[in-house]
C-alpha cells in the first residue's frame, strides 16, 4: 500500500507541482496557469493531478461561468511539501560526492 502511495507521488512533475502550489498559488491556480508555469508536458500535468486528488494533496474545481479548473493544495498537501522542502534544503547544504570506482 505504501509502495503504491510513493509510485503516485513519483509521477512526473507531481512534486514538482506540489511545490509550486505551495509557493505560488494561495487559493488556488488555474490549469492554464500551471500549463504555462510549470515544466511538464499537459499529460504529465494532468495525470499529476489527478495523482495529487487521489493522495488528498491536491484538491481540484471546475466552475460553470466562466469555465475554468483551479487547483488547490489542501492541509495534508502543505504537510508533504513542507517536508519534502525539508528534503530539498537538506540536500543543497552539502555538495554531491561523485562515486568513487575501484
Amino acid at each position: 500500500m505504501v509502495i503504491l502511495l510513493i509510485e503516485l507521488l513519483e509521477q512526473t512533475g507531481a512534486i514538482r507541482l506540489l511545490i509550486y502550489l505551495y509557493t505560488h498559488c494561495e487559493g488556488g491556480c488555474k490549469i492554464s496557469h500551471l500549463k504555462q508555469n510549470i515544466r511538464i508536458s499537459q499529460v504529465a500535468l494532468y495525470n499529476a493531478v489527478k495523482n495529487l486528488v487521489k493522495l488528498g494533496l491536491v484538491e481540484e474545481k471546475v466552475t460553470d461561468y466562466p469555465k475554468f479548473r483551479l487547483i488547490n493544495i489542501t492541509s495534508r498537501g502543505k504537510v508533504v511539501t513542507e517536508k519534502l522542502l525539508e528534503i530539498k534544503q537538506f540536500l543543497e547544504q552539502e555538495p554531491i560526492k561523485k562515486e568513487i570506482k575501484n
